[in-house]
């Protein structure tokens, strides 16, 4: 059985909200232009997650192009910059507290970030 962090049924789609946090925050290790980067690896199977679970990254920082990407090894990424679950939680944290997400799907994705956090970390 394929373990599924989300809800049972509840899956969002939210581009304004990767949009906003991508142009308020930049990269979360640089500051520069950033594009949203989902939760890898945490065993969702093959699902994409929530738009909700994700954190601004510089294209260098995330594609696997790129030795510091992390796509080319998101454990190593993890160990030198921190888990994905931590800068999730940063960034709906000042998403909430800016406006770009309601209370209500803060409170959802903040939910599986701990059952994620519990299970793998």
């Amino acid at each position: 059985m394929i373990f599924n962090p989300q809800p049972k049924g509840i899956y969002v789609k939210d581009a304004g909200y990767m949009k906003k946090i991508c142009e308020a925050y930049g990269c979360v290790v640089t500051g520069q232009p950033a594009i949203p980067h989902h939760l890898i690896g945490y065993k969702q199977g093959n699902k994409k997650v929530s738009d909700h679970l994700v954190f601004p990254l510089s294209d260098k920082y995330h594609s696997a192009v790129w030795e510091t990407g992390l796509h080319k090894d998101f454990k190593k990424w993890e160990g030198k910059h921190g888990t994905q679950i931590f800068w999730i939680k940063e960034t709906l944290c000042n998403a909430v507290s800016d406006g770009f997400i309601s209370v209500e799907d803060f409170d959802i994705a903040f939910q599986q970030c701990i059952i994620l956090d519990r299970k793998f970390n």
